[in-house]
């Protein structure tokens, strides 16, 4: 009786361990006057869910999905760093950069605000978050060219095509129904429906996601 009342206390803790886990969160801040845009804020939980901001009340947040692999190797490189509780920047007198901040949220909260780091972890880390930031802003003028623009459409999906061979395209997945909509609708220039598809097949073989 002890010994299964032993086990499922063992089974709960870690049963709540992995809840308090799942909870955990990392919030890339940067904020740079004079850039376009000002501010830029994204949030990742250990699901992959991810969020995209351009103002801290933003109505219209972008919210996409990161892949697993990468999520897991973005939570190491913050386990790595403490949990953003010990300082970051570089000190180094170079010019102001953007005023960045690595906020992590969950059982073991911390956070720093720096404007340059010489930590390799620190620079990873920025250079993952810019990127889904390049890519959640590639959507926004997409997405607006598909509704308002229609000439516009071949420019916005040859700025991807430019992301996705400098590999800076993370967190795409949620392009597919909009590229989708592109390759199959005859009022879009040809040019601009071959792109769409092409990329459309891009983001479905990187993600290994079966064509519809």
């Amino acid at each position: 009786m002890k010994f299964s009342l032993a086990v499922g206390l063992l089974l709960a803790l870690v049963s709540m361990a992995a809840a308090q886990k799942a909870e955990d969160r990392i919030v890339f801040r940067k904020v740079f006057a004079g850039s376009n845009p000002e501010f830029q804020e994204i949030a990742v939980d250990r699901t992959g869910a991810a969020l995209y901001k351009e103002a801290k009340d933003d109505p219209n947040p972008v919210g996409f999905k990161v892949a697993l692999p990468l999520t897991a190797e973005i939570f190491e490189l913050a386990d790595s760093l403490g949990h953003f509780t010990r300082k970051l920047e570089s000190d180094l007198p170079i010019a102001r950069m953007g005023e960045k901040t690595f906020q992590f949220e969950g059982a073991t909260p911390g956070s720093q605000t720096y404007n340059y780091s010489v930590d390799p972890s620190v620079q990873k880390l920025q250079e993952y978050f810019e990127k889904m930031g390049e890519s959640q802003r590639l959507f926004i003028k997409l997405e607006y060219t598909v509704r308002f623009d229609r000439l516009g459409v071949y420019d916005a999906l040859t700025l991807m095509d430019q992301a996705r061979t400098r590999e800076r395209l993370i967190g795409t997945e949620h392009f597919l129904p909009l590229l989708d909509r592109i390759a199959k609708n005859k009022r879009f220039m040809n040019i601009a429906r071959d792109r769409a598809d092409a990329l459309a097949r891009y983001i479905r073989e990187s993600n290994a996601i079966p064509a519809p």
